[in-house]
């Protein structure tokens, strides 16, 4: 779990909104002082959570996310016919971009019911991350409801029942919030707010990602399943020195290329960045076994020459691979 590369979506606008102070990537080894990379592994992620908890406070955190101008997913789920469609593409959207939440979105005759799981191994970030997931979903459903002068005032029949962050949420947010009387964390809302309809609704937009095209789609399911992708990268840069094309992957999967780039995007990837994460995570397999030298490793993951390799790496980790064993204390 704590080698899991995960992207630094709100940890970056966070440390965005402190001007990467040296404190921020205390206990990482990500140098101090300047922009996040945008892939790191989860242990990296929490630490620096971790440091910005401490110097600024969890509300803190949360009061900026109220602030943030747009965050991932937003213009997506605003283009959506009504609330409804957009809180179910976002529940979607968020469990394909977090490995570690599952957004589950439900809706029957009198209301709609949002249920978020986290993942218990996140122990004292679990508040933090579900005030996180409510404040999007709010910040949508407040944009929704004030497209039309009949649903301004309706935030009041929206509810909040969170196991976790209860007390973050509840003087911030100008909805019901409550903690949870049970195991789940879940948000209702009434079934007529979700009818609130999007006069900017532009249907040939919304085709592409509506939930009903993504439920019958094969690539809907990728994202999920990123693991089979990964060893099928592995498998070609061991036998063949290079990464597949993104066509040969997508045929592997039974999916168009179109599919496959559109379920990568869902996820909040790239198949470039999918074939550098494989790439970098095999590195440092090789730079831990100290069983190989820089320029070998270079030619093995289809490098042109060992400048590029080191370049990479120092891209993607913000230090060059010896650098990196030596920090790390992994063999010679």
């Amino acid at each position: 779990m704590a080698t899991t590369i995960v992207p630094t979506g709100v940890t970056g606008f966070w440390a965005s909104n402190f001007d990467y102070p040296d404190w921020l990537t205390h206990g990482t080894d990500i140098p101090a002082g300047q922009a996040l990379p945008r892939m790191i592994e989860l242990i990296d992620d929490l630490q620096i959570i971790a440091n910005l908890i401490g110097h600024a406070g969890e509300q803190r955190l949360v009061e900026l996310m109220l602030e943030w101008p747009r965050f991932p997913a937003q213009t997506e789920s605003l283009a959506a016919p009504d609330l409804g469609a957009a809180l179910e593409y976002l529940a979607g959207a968020i469990t394909h971009r977090n490995a570690l939440v599952t957004l589950a979105y439900h809706r029957d005759a009198r209301k709609g019911c949002l249920t978020l799981r986290s993942d218990d191994r996140l122990g004292p970030f679990r508040p933090l991350l579900e005030a996180v997931v409510w404040v999007v979903i709010f910040r949508v459903a407040r944009g929704f409801l004030g497209f039309r002068p009949s649903t301004a005032n309706a935030l009041d029949r929206i509810a909040i029942r969170s196991v976790h962050a209860a007390a973050l949420l509840k003087p911030l947010l100008d909805c019901e919030v409550s903690r949870s009387a049970g195991k789940l964390s879940e948000l209702l809302i009434e079934a007529d707010v979700l009818e609130a309809a999007n006069p900017e609704f532009d249907p040939d937009s919304w085709h592409r990602l509506s939930p009903q095209e993504q439920a019958v789609d094969p690539a809907a399911a990728m994202p999920r399943n990123i693991a089979e992708v990964m060893p099928m990268l592995r498998n070609a840069l061991a036998e063949v020195g290079r990464a597949p094309q993104l066509a040969e992957i997508a045929a592997r999967l039974g999916m168009s290329s179109r599919s496959f780039a559109r379920a990568m995007a869902m996820a909040g990837l790239s198949y470039r960045d999918l074939v550098n994460d494989t790439r970098m995570a095999i590195a440092r397999d090789l730079l831990v076994e100290g069983r190989a030298p820089v320029k070998d490793i270079a030619l093995r993951l289809g490098y042109g020459d060992v400048t590029a390799f080191v370049r990479a790496f120092r891209r993607s980790h913000g230090v060059s691979p010896t650098r990196w064993t030596q920090a790390t204390g992994a063999k010679k």
